[in-house]
């Protein structure tokens, strides 16, 4: 076999699993942020400036998680254009 098809297969192997645990993180940390802000929302003793504080939490780390998301996606296709020769 050759050895770049088995290095484009054993990559596109790991984008695939990276993307599916990526995924499924990501759906976790989603509802975990609705359970809480949900929370939060609704109860009359939290602090407006606390539930300000926690609405630009979620916002960061959702794009600071995007942004690693577009830089992973990036970096496997250098592997790819590399292994192919391409890049």
């Amino acid at each position: 076999m050759d050895n770049k098809k088995v290095a484009l297969q054993v990559m596109e192997f790991n984008k695939t699993a990276f993307n599916n645990t990526f995924s499924a993180m990501t759906t976790l940390q989603d509802n975990a942020a609705k359970l809480v802000f949900g929370f939060i929302e609704n109860n009359p003793l939290f602090p407006e400036n606390s539930k300000t504080s926690i609405s630009h939490y979620l916002k960061a780390y959702k794009k600071g998680r995007d942004d690693f998301k577009i830089s992973a996606d990036e970096n496997f296709k250098k592997i790819t254009d590399f292994i192919t020769g391409s890049g």
